[in-house]
């Protein structure tokens, strides 16, 4: 009886371990995926021509902390609308 007890002890530790280490994967994964997409967002705005000591560039730091924003920007269809899309954004946030 003992050594069922101890087995089921030692059953349940593990598919604690297991739980706990798939709740860690997927918190990695969420926080990778947002990296990317930031990092997705700045290249498409660097491609479409923002200057690197720009207001644009403060205002990339601002705006795609939003999920939405980084999402819509990099929705938008060509390099000319994603740069006219960042200066409007400055425009109405006081930035340029």
């Amino acid at each position: 009886m003992r050594q069922i007890t101890t087995k089921f002890s030692e059953s349940m530790d593990i598919s604690q371990q297991v739980i706990q280490q798939a709740h860690f994967v997927k918190m990695e994964s969420k926080k990778e995926k947002e990296y990317f997409s930031v990092k997705k967002c700045q290249e498409l705005a660097f491609e479409c021509g923002i200057e690197h000591d720009s207001a644009e560039v403060y205002a990339m730091g601002k705006m795609f902390q939003d999920p939405f924003q980084r999402e819509f920007f990099c929705g938008l269809p060509s390099a000319s609308a994603r740069l006219n899309y960042l200066k409007r954004w400055c425009r109405d946030n006081n930035m340029s």
